[in-house]
C-alpha cells in the first residue's frame, strides 16, 4: 500500500535523518577493524572478527527490510530520492562488511 506524498516525505525525511549517524558509525567501525582483528578468540563464543561480520550482515538485512518497505510504500514522486538514499546506506554497509571480510 502506497502512502500519500506528505506521509512519504515524512518517512523519507526520518530515514535521511539517520544517515549522519550511520555514516559516522560505519566510519568508526572501519577505523576499529584493526583492533577487532587482533582480539583473541573467546571460548564458547568464537572469533570476534567473525562475530562482528555476522552482526553486520544481520544489520544490513534489517536495514534492507526497512528500506525496501519504505520504498514500496513511497509515492512515485519520491521513488528516485528513496532509491538514492538506499544506495548510500548500502554503500556504507558494504564497505564495512568488505573490510571485516578481508
Amino acid at each position: 500500500m502506497r502512502v500519500n506524498d506528505t506521509d512519504g516525505r515524512a518517512i523519507l525525511d526520518r530515514l535521511k535523518a539517520l544517515e549522519p549517524s550511520i555514516v559516522d558509525s560505519t566510519a568508526k567501525l572501519l577505523q576499529r577493524k584493526g583492533v577487532v582483528a587482533v582480539l583473541p578468540a573467546i571460548p564458547l563464543v568464537g572469533n570476534p572478527l567473525a562475530m562482528a561480520r555476522a552482526t553486520f550482515f544481520s544489520l544490513q538485512a534489517a536495514l534492507n527490510s526497512l528500506e525496501d518497505a519504505a520504498q514500496k510504500a513511497a509515492p512515485a514522486s519520491l521513488q528516485a530520492e528513496g532509491a538514492a538514499h538506499k544506495g548510500r546506506f548500502d554503500n556504507n554497509m558494504n564497505a564495512v562488511i568488505a573490510a571485516y571480510s578481508a
